[in-house]
């Protein structure tokens, strides 16, 4: 029961959190912070929005007044949330912002004074302390300055649980007014109104993630979101980055479910035809955005080795066939090979062989020589491949080895190989320079002969062509490419080895001669 717990919990927290790249909060290394503690957050930005800040208590202004001698104020705003200037008088700054705070301030500074000039700006910034609570790793108290974002707390990497929804924040302030906001828009789209300052006496609740609706599909980032209620088609397509270029936007399909939660159906949409903003999400709703298949499907074949402008080339669908081009890459170079020539063919999906992949199963001792063979035979099948006859085609002018081309297929002219390869139980195994006409034990002469431990009766040819194994003596000509193996007579087993096996053996033999003396000996 313990182990099941474990495999479920570890299912859910996968199922229920999201990899956004924006969940990704790393702390951040600042002096600032590293002083500070775990329960002080430094803001991001030291700039301020003057038409959202609100200013309170343990804010100081700094004033200048310049008429006849400049005179300097520094007052700073009191727990009542009055500013007083010395001869002046005062001020209530109570839910002022800091724009309608400097006005407040030089109406002071213009009704006691005539014809001066004002410099009013915040010079000291009060902090303010808050409540986190929700999936969060560490709830409880934070100090914060008071030009502080949501984000900030959210950012700093020291809060955030995997499974918190970043899109569903709750802020109660301290006056009972609720206000919720998606953290997510304010990272993917910079909207500040997503992202307030936060103020004195705040109380943030940060939910588990749980309701949610997946966006596949030809969108820049396709996944799973959390559902924001009241929140359109429109609104969630901007959010996951907008349609990419080849999005198919004239059937858009939303599978949902009905009110129940246990059947689903489907809807198309039309963003020519239909408004997007005014169509709502619902929890779990599935959003396909396909991929329109008619654009952007490049026609490019790719041109290897040894011609004279390899590189990728365009070509028109059952109109380009080989030859052609072959002629616009400039042609084969001298030391291009025809007969290792090649033409593979991108196969989007490969087809499954359920007897290979048997046999791949069963070890070599128990295979029959019929599955041997096959497993020879596939393991050497080259993926892809298409068989044309290069020598045909281009010495020979066969048309009939003149295939159309299809995108993306890959066309490969190697060096020629005017060696023939030697290995094994040699003197000098290597490559050798072909001779025509030159046998197998020709070119074993050539590599020194035999070694001591060669077993000379059982060399193998490997033919370059069609990778097929033939014993020497069955070969009557060597090509360009060709592979000779002398493979090694094993040694023989130790002394002592063959010395236990045979008392083994004798001990037996013994056991049974034994057993059947006594046995005729009581019958009779």
């Amino acid at each position: 029961m313990l182990l099941l717990f474990f495999i479920l919990s570890s299912t859910l927290f996968a199922q229920n959190s999201l990899p956004w790249q924006e969940r990704s909060f790393k702390p951040v290394k600042d002096s600032l912070l590293l002083a500070a503690g775990d329960n002080f957050i430094v803001p991001s930005s030291g700039n301020l929005s003057d038409e959202e800040y609100i200013v309170g208590p343990g804010d100081r202004f700094f004033i200048s007044v310049m008429g006849i001698e400049e005179i300097t104020f520094t007052p700073v705003i009191d727990y009542e949330n009055n500013i007083y200037i010395p001869g002046l008088g005062a001020v209530n700054l109570r839910h002022n912002t800091l724009k309608s705070a400097k006005l407040k301030l030089d109406s002071l500074v213009q009704y006691n004074f005539r014809k001066v000039k004002t410099f009013i700006a915040l010079s000291e910034i009060r902090k303010v302390k808050v409540q986190i609570t929700g999936s969060v790793k560490n709830p409880g108290g934070l100090i914060l300055f008071a030009n502080s974002r949501l984000s900030d707390i959210i950012s700093s990497g020291k809060f955030l649980e995997e499974t918190a929804d970043i899109r569903n924040i709750l802020v109660t302030s301290s006056d009972n007014s609720r206000m919720k906001f998606d953290l997510l828009r304010f990272f993917r789209l910079g909207e500040l109104s997503q992202n307030p300052y936060i103020r004195e006496g705040d109380f943030i609740y940060i939910p588990r993630f749980d309701r949610h609706v997946t966006l596949s599909g030809s969108v820049s980032y396709p996944g799973v979101y959390e559902f924001v209620e009241g929140e359109s088609l429109a609104d969630i397509i901007s959010t996951a980055g907008g349609f990419t270029s080849d999005a198919r936007k004239d059937s858009i399909e939303i599978i949902r479910f009905d009110e129940e939660g246990k059947t689903q159906y489907s809807a198309y949409i039309d963003i020519q035809k239909d408004n997007l903003k005014g169509i709502l999400l619902r929890d779990r709703d599935r959003i396909l955005i396909r991929k329109d298949p008619t654009l952007f499907e490049e026609h490019i074949v790719l041109v290897e080795g040894y011609v004279k402008y390899p590189g990728y080339y365009r070509i028109e669908k059952n109109v380009t066939k080989l030859t052609d081009i072959i002629k616009l890459a400039g042609g084969l170079h001298p030391e291009a090979s025809l007969v290792d020539a090649s033409l593979y063919r991108n196969v989007r999906r490969e087809e499954f062989d359920p007897e290979y992949e048997r046999i791949k199963m069963i070890p070599r001792a128990d295979m029959t020589e019929d599955e041997y063979d096959y497993f020879k035979s596939k393991a050497r099948e080259r993926k892809g491949k298409l068989v044309v006859d290069f020598v045909s085609l281009l010495e020979k002018g066969d048309k009939g080895e003149d295939v159309f081309l299809k995108r993306n297929d890959r066309i490969d002219f190697p060096a020629k190989k005017n060696y023939v390869t030697i290995i094994g139980q040699v003197v000098n195994p290597g490559k050798l320079e072909y001779k025509d006409g030159f046998s197998v034990e020709d070119y074993i002469r050539l590599a020194g002969g035999f070694g001591w431990r060669a077993l000379d009766s059982e060399v193998r040819v490997v033919k370059s062509s069609t990778g097929e194994w033939v014993d020497a003596e069955d070969v009557d000509d060597l090509s360009p490419g060709d592979i000779i193996w002398v493979p090694e007579d094993p040694p023989s087993p130790p002394f002592w080895t063959i010395f236990k096996d045979t008392l083994n053996i004798l001990g037996q033999v013994a056991t049974v001669v034994a057993a059947t003396v006594a046995v005729v000996v009581s019958v009779r």
